[in-house]
Parts: structure tokens; C-alpha cells; sequence
């Protein structure tokens, strides 16, 4: 106990944790809660947005938007999207290759 008052930084993690530690407990969190979110409905569109809502939660984003691609028009389209440019994003199409998202779902990279 002693050895620890001269280090006071171990002391306070033996008493409260690091930020880092409650960080990594709220990532398995949220990554528990996606596991309930991915068993708990057969509708993709109620998963999507299950989904879309606790990372929305874990990471704070001011804009995010999923993007699916139409393989019959071989576009991508605005599944969900969040923030200040959502309702114009509603009726967007992206041609594969087109743009960063474009490009992306056509080399299938990241």
C-alpha cells in the first residue's frame, strides 16, 4: 500500500480505473448491444437503423448516412442519414465509381 503513495497514478487507477478502461468497457458495450440489435429483428430496415443508432450514440457524429447499393441500377442510395444535409440526401443517387462511396463500393475496398 505503502509503494503506491509515491506513485499516484496507480493509486487513482486502483481506485476509479483509467479513462481508457472505462473506454474499452463502453466499446464492448456498444458492441453488445449491436448483437442484440442483429438478433433481434428479421426486418433490415429496423436492424439498419438499430445499428446506425448505437454507433450514432457511440461515436457522436454531427452528419452520418448509410449508403445500399440498387444492384439493378448499379447506384448507391441514401438508406438513413442524419444531420444537416438528410433531407436533401433523400432522393441522391451515386454512380458506382462516382465519388469516394462510388469508388468504394465499386473496387468493394476501403
Amino acid at each position: 500500500m505503502e509503494e503506491t503513495k509515491q506513485f499516484p497514478a496507480i493509486e487513482r487507477r486502483r481506485n476509479q480505473g483509467l479513462p481508457g478502461e472505462r473506454r474499452e468497457a463502453g466499446e464492448v458495450a456498444v458492441f453488445q448491444e449491436l448483437g442484440k440489435a442483429l438478433t433481434s429483428s428479421l426486418q433490415l430496415d429496423q436492424v439498419l437503423r438499430t445499428i446506425m443508432e448505437k454507433i450514432d450514440e457511440f461515436l457522436r457524429p454531427d452528419n452520418w448516412s448509410l449508403l445500399l447499393l440498387d444492384e439493378a441500377k448499379q447506384e448507391l442510395y441514401f438508406e438513413l442519414a442524419v444531420g444537416t444535409a438528410s433531407t436533401a440526401l433523400k432522393d441522391v443517387r451515386v454512380k458506382m465509381g462516382q465519388g469516394i462511396a462510388g469508388w468504394v463500393a465499386a473496387h468493394g475496398e476501403t
